[in-house]
């Protein structure tokens, strides 16, 4: 089960992830996600902790990524991912050399997540 925390900064808030971010507990993640949303403009992904994740979670954070490209939020994923995360991005095929179209000139939150 993943525990979801918010933390509200000076200038953003933090939603901290820790264990599996699956299909099971995806009811869990959806809200923790419109919760972070509701709180502020600037929002960061702390997906250090993740032990599993699948496609249902990279989804969610996709829609999280569009609903705050839409009405002018910013959504970042911190630069570190744990390796559970990072590999479920490029099995889930979410490895990007450049941003979805609909996004315009907001940076992709795939975008460059290649590990060397």
């Amino acid at each position: 089960m993943a525990a979801f925390e918010i933390q509200e900064e000076a200038d953003h808030t933090v939603l901290h992830v820790r264990g599996e971010a699956t299909i099971q507990n995806a009811s869990e993640a959806f809200e923790a996600l419109k919760t972070c949303y509701a709180t502020g403009r600037r929002l960061v992904l702390d997906l250090q902790e993740v032990s599993a994740t699948d496609v249902s979670f990279l989804q969610l954070i996709c829609s999280l990524h569009r609903s705050c490209v839409r009405d002018g939020r910013f959504l970042t994923i911190a630069a570190a991912v744990s390796d559970a995360f990072a590999s479920a991005m490029a099995a889930a095929g979410y490895l990007r050399l450049k941003g979805c179209s609909f996004a315009g000139s907001a940076p992709c939150l795939w975008q460059g997540r290649e590990k060397p």
